[in-house]
């Protein structure tokens, strides 16, 4: 007599098939996971490169759920041009993401908007949009 049993066929095909559901379930939390990483953003297992510029400016503004245009033009400024021409630049930059964003995810509203700050309206913030928020609250940053 052995002192092993011998597996039955029946108990093998069940055994796979827990195997090939974990991958599947874990493939699936895999495939609609959203990451901000150093090169840009990962959705939907596909890397969307960003600039460094773009990526700093995305990490702000998840920090607070919005960004000053102070802060914006901090990230876009180059000190060799005038304020005219950096505020030009970082409104480019904010018209470029918003289209990025848009491709990325397929939407077809505005992903970043712009308001006046609660405690000064000469301020100006941007922020995400509402509908763009339920996208952004799956997203992990990485760096």
């Amino acid at each position: 007599k052995s002192l092993f049993l011998k597996p039955s066929i029946t108990s093998f095909l069940i055994l796979l098939s827990l195997v090939l559901l974990v991958i599947y379930i874990i493939d699936r939390i895999r495939f609609n996971h959203i990451i901000l990483n150093s090169k840009g953003i990962i959705y939907k297992r596909v890397l969307n490169q960003l600039s460094p510029k773009e990526i700093n400016f995305m990490k702000d503004i998840l920090k607070d759920n919005y960004i000053p245009t102070k802060s914006v033009l901090k990230i876009t400024e180059n000190k060799n041009l005038s304020y005219p021409h950096n505020i030009k630049i970082k409104d480019q930059f904010i018209k470029e993401l918003n289209v990025k964003l848009k491709t990325i995810f397929n939407s077809n509203y505005s992903p970043l908007e712009v308001r006046s700050s609660k405690t000064d309206a000469r301020i100006k913030e941007h922020y995400f949009n509402d509908n763009f928020k339920k996208i952004i609250n799956r997203l992990s940053v990485k760096i």
